[in-house]
């Protein structure tokens, strides 16, 4: 399940529609148990800043973390503020983390 780390924890929600994976690298993801679809990633830093990121890119954070985050496309760095714009969508990563399926950001 948690790709590129050794797993500490797993805990089933209530309803059984979804799993979170704690790994060894800090970092947070919550499943969908139905279809094992990743719903979204949750990191928090030593600062207590945190980041959580959905599949499709869309991410909601602190905001001095996002400012810092590193944003590449086809490897190469995205600097354009109206490209990272659609990404930086709070509603959207917490739709991902109900387990509904998002569409692809809209570029504007």
């Amino acid at each position: 399940m948690q790709s590129g780390s050794v797993v500490f924890a797993v805990a089933v929600d209530a309803d059984a529609k979804r799993i979170a994976s704690g790994g060894a690298d800090g970092v947070v993801k919550l499943w969908d148990a139905t279809d094992a679809r990743l719903l979204v990633t949750l990191w928090s830093g030593a600062d207590g800043a945190w980041v959580s990121l959905a599949p499709e890119g869309y991410v909601a954070g602190q905001d001095a973390l996002l400012e810092k985050a590193s944003w590449k496309a086809t490897g190469k760095a995205v600097t354009d503020p109206k490209l990272i714009a659609p990404l930086k969508d709070a509603g959207q990563v917490g739709q991902a983390a109900r387990g509904v399926k998002l569409p692809e950001p809209v570029w504007k």
